[in-house]
């Protein structure tokens, strides 16, 4: 398993003709990150199999999850105003990444369906760290739905975190290994298959 973190600053990487024609479509910010992440997702992949950035064969359109063939692997991408997070797994992955910092409206996001299965928890927190566990939340949820191309608004509530190592998705009955770091000002979650014994995954800064 690797993750990669990359700051938007850094320059542009090759992407594909049709990857080119895709972003010329798109409006200016969406291309701008389009023609980014695919870069990115080329370049970090190509140094996994050695491989040139143009023979990686990615399939990736705007808003969807790029796949690649069974051999390759599964990723996944998350990005915050700045930085941009990879992961690579050879089994099933999702990343999501969070500013620390970000501005959230605590109290309406208690009040909100997407904690509902956690409030409890979280109001016996103290106001300090109320807002670093919600925050915690819902990277590792929004890592859970990726790691099965799911949808947000679908599959949400179908997830159940069970500890800090596990958790369950009770519609698809399937179960996914986790885990969150907090790396500078980023708060990242992850989710890949349970099959995986352990959790190995390489962060390279780029």
């Amino acid at each position: 398993m690797k993750l990669w973190i990359i700051p938007f600053s850094n320059r542009y990487k090759y992407i594909s003709s049709f990857e080119e024609g895709v972003s010329k479509g798109l409006p200016k910010k969406k291309s701008h990150i389009y023609r980014f992440t695919r870069g990115y997702l080329r370049f970090c992949l190509s140094r996994i199999f050695s491989l040139p950035c143009e023979d990686i064969p990615i399939f990736s359109l705007p808003g969807k999850p790029p796949t690649l063939p069974n051999k390759y692997g599964y990723v996944s991408m998350s990005h915050t105003n700045n930085t941009l997070l990879i992961g690579w797994s050879i089994k099933n992955i999702g990343v999501d990444i969070e500013n620390i910092n970000r501005n959230i409206n605590v109290e309406r996001i208690l009040k909100s369906k997407w904690f509902k299965n956690d409030q409890e928890r979280i109001k016996c927190l103290n106001d300090n760290d109320v807002k670093k566990e919600i925050l915690k939340i819902w990277v590792i949820k929004e890592a859970l739905v990726k790691s099965h191309f799911g949808s947000i608004i679908r599959d949400y509530d179908y997830w159940l975190i069970k500890n800090e190592f596990i958790a369950e998705n009770y519609k698809l009955k399937i179960f996914r290994k986790i885990s969150h770091k907090v790396i500078n000002n980023w708060t990242i979650g992850i989710a890949y298959d349970e099959s995986i014994l352990f959790n190995s995954e390489i962060i390279e800064f780029l």
